[in-house]
């Protein structure tokens, strides 16, 4: 969403947009390789910034930086005061009207906090703070160590923003709070452009079978994402004598190798493959018939239903948070409940016997996301939110 924002012709044109972000050599790759438009950037690192020496010096730095992680929740909290005065520093510099902060769930990162704090200290006319996931409910002791912090935080902002309604129900839950300060505003995203062909991602993947229906999840390989209950599924399908498919698992993770031996032992290698990390998604999506996304928790909106929709791919789905407001069962997708293996294979077992219908609901789902879910119509809604 954030590539999206700072490429907006709209926005850009509109404010002066200036971003300020935790160094880190993988993130600024990646901020290269996607964000076209020249923004202004403050990259952001606590241990440099708290003495440039200590970078210098390769056994120093390391000493600093075991002493932090080994020492995290003291830590923090001197963390935190540094990052304040940083921030700060930086905002009394730039003198911003708007402060909005990404923060990945809620309760939010120290710097998320920070960030909130220095705004509000540098008195900036409107803070906004975009949750990405569910808010997660305070334990007995999160509540007497970060409670009183974050109502520091809540008190600082205006406007909470979550990428779904059901987020914003779980947030106004976890905080209390009146509805007018939480909203959501759904994701909205560009699809990147493609650089092969169908022809050519098959040949690549070795997809020559033309007649087999191919299966696609696309997910972290880690246990939330539920590759274990798809894999259940297959095993059912196979179970009925349904063979003519093919499941390809993108992404990587630490449950990899449990997953390989899990289907060496059930013996699904011919309908399972790896493809690891694709470098271009779309590229990949194009080629599946279907996309699976068999999560068992901690889902809210994800981006890659929004991509499966706007290739007008028909996606199957738990049913966690967010995912029933992108796709409406049997209209534009189909919706399971998480960890019912049984029901997702008879849904896969459907779309391998029958076409009936498949085209019409991929053209659904391309219009459903055209009519809500594309960049323009979420930064549009965030530029309004900024005037209001």
């Amino acid at each position: 969403m954030l590539v999206n924002f700072f490429d907006s012709k709209e926005l850009n044109d509109k404010f002066k947009v200036s971003f300020s972000y935790r160094k880190s050599i993988e993130y600024e790759k990646g901020l290269n390789s996607r964000v076209k438009s020249k923004i202004i950037r403050y990259p952001l690192n606590f241990l440099y910034l708290l003495n440039p020496r200590v970078r210098k010096n390769k056994y120093i730095y390391k000493i600093v930086k075991f002493a932090i992680s080994s020492t995290r929740v003291s830590i923090s909290y001197l963390s935190l005061l540094y990052e304040i005065f940083v921030l700060t520093r930086l905002l009394l510099k730039i003198n911003p009207d708007i402060v909005h902060v990404n923060s990945g769930g809620y309760p939010p990162t120290m710097s998320a906090k920070a960030a909130v704090i220095a705004a509000k200290f540098c008195k900036v006319d409107r803070v906004i703070m975009v949750v990405n996931n569910l808010a997660r409910d305070y334990t007995s002791i999160s509540r007497m160590v970060d409670y009183p912090l974050d109502r520091v935080v809540v008190a600082s902002v205006d406007y909470f923003i979550t990428g779904s309604m059901s987020a914003s129900n779980k947030l106004k839950q976890v905080l209390s709070l009146d509805s007018k300060v939480i909203m959501y505003i759904h994701n909205g995203i560009e699809l990147r452009k493609r650089q092969e062909s169908n022809v050519e991602a098959r040949s690549r993947l070795g997809l020559h079978n033309k007649k087999i229906k191919i299966f696609g999840v696309v997910a972290l390989l880690i246990h939330r994402k539920g590759h274990k209950v798809l894999i259940d599924s297959i095993e059912n399908i196979v179970k009925k004598s349904v063979t003519n498919f093919i499941v390809l698992i993108e992404g990587s993770g630490p449950l990899k190798v449990e997953l390989e031996r899990e289907i060496k032992l059930k013996r699904l290698e011919r309908y399972c493959r790896f493809v690891g990390n694709e470098k271009n998604i779309v590229d990949f999506i194009s080629i599946l018939d279907f996309v699976v996304l068999p999560s068992i928790e901690q889902e809210d909106f994800p981006n890659v239903i929004l991509e499966s929709m706007a290739l007008g791919k028909i996606v199957l789905a738990s049913n966690l948070s967010g995912i029933p407001e992108q796709i409406k069962d049997q209209n534009t997708g189909f919706i399971f409940n998480p960890g019912d293996f049984k029901h997702l294979s008879l849904l896969m077992t459907g779309l391998i016997k029958n076409n009936t219908g498949q085209k019409e609901m991929g053209k659904s789902a391309k219009k459903r996301f055209d009519n809500n879910f594309n960049a323009k119509i979420a930064v549009k809604k965030y530029i309004d939110l900024y005037e209001s």
